[in-house]
């Protein structure tokens, strides 16, 4: 009886004790794509989503990216961003100027000739809706329309080099070229501020959530030893800067937050995320996936979210 007594009391406490916080957890939906390399990913539901890559690869999933069908374009230049924002509308940007915009969710795209060059390569690319956008290119210009594409405005110019674009709002936006430059009437007038990047680091990512908080992400270049955090935050529209807590990573190349407290950073072999706007950061499990790197992430909520390989490994995050 009394053993009895003892087996019913040790169920009674498995059964009482508190879970531990449950991670979400990370799946392998597609392996590599031999041969192509990827740049962006983006999702307008849980089921609709697209890859861009090299050669004029664009991959549209239906099926919240188990299965991918390569849609038709008319180009073969290599594709570097993409911006959705619904089922249908999008634009696709990359080498040799190409600009792309679908209506119809890919299955038909129509070339959009910009002006601003013929040989250079647009790298970043940003909608908020279906007529105010972002689009930068490696010669130094920061573009911005207001007619869905039709035609184009230069904001700013640099000498050189392209930029990644944050776009917040109708009017606001920040562009990360070297230092962080902020518009809040679209263009018209810019600031700037410094980051705080430690030395042998180089800037791979950006993102603000609204016009205060935002994250960059960094990767080692140089020396053998990770001295520094890879990640920066803002809390005050990047007036400062502090750098996250130490990681032992070289580096992240993506990072993404669904508002100023939830988010992730992903870079080679890991995954990370945080609960309170930067501040503490917990590593998602990955362990049993054969995960060579992120390029690109994005969520459409804290519970549904996917990344994209250089090489076109296609992962996403479910939490229920």
């Amino acid at each position: 009886m009394r053993i009895l007594s003892t087996i019913l009391l040790l169920v009674f406490l498995l059964m009482t004790c508190s879970e531990p916080e449950e991670k979400g957890l990370w799946s392998m939906l597609r392996d590599q794509d031999e041969g192509v390399t990827y740049r962006a990913i983006q999702f307008t539901d849980e089921n609709n989503g697209w890859i861009v890559g090299d050669n004029g690869t664009v991959q549209h999933s239906g099926d919240g990216g188990e299965t991918w069908q390569k849609q038709n374009l008319s180009v073969s230049s290599n594709l570097w961003d993409i911006t959705f924002v619904s089922n249908n509308l999008g634009w696709v940007c990359g080498a040799n100027g190409t600009l792309l915009k679908t209506q119809d969710g890919g299955g038909t795209w129509n070339e959009i000739l910009v002006g601003d060059t013929l040989d250079g390569i647009y790298v970043s690319i940003a909608f908020i809706d279906e007529n105010i956008g972002w689009l930068s290119n490696n010669n130094g210009s920061i573009l911005r329309t207001t007619d869905g594409g039709v035609s184009w405005v230069m904001k700013k110019k640099f000498s050189s080099a392209g930029s990644m674009i944050s776009a917040i709002d109708e009017y606001s936006a920040c562009i990360l070229h070297g230092k962080l430059y902020r518009t809040l009437d679209g263009g018209e007038n810019w600031d700037s501020v410094a980051t705080s990047i430690p030395r042998d680091y180089i800037h791979t990512d950006m993102f603000f959530s609204d016009k205060n908080n935002g994250v960059i992400t960094m990767t080692k270049i140089g020396g053998d030893h990770v001295e520094s955090s890879p990640v920066e935050m803002t809390h005050d529209a990047g007036n400062t800067w502090q750098l996250s807590e130490y990681f032992n990573e070289l580096g992240f190349n993506c990072v993404y937050f669904i508002d100023d407290q939830i988010g992730w950073i992903a870079g080679y072999n890991a995954i990370y995320k945080t609960s309170d706007g930067g501040s503490n950061w917990t590593e998602d499990d990955t362990h049993d996936i054969d995960f060579v790197g992120a390029r690109d992430m994005y969520f459409i909520n804290d519970n549904r979210g996917w990344i994209v390989g250089w090489n076109g490994q296609v992962l996403t995050y479910k939490n229920k």
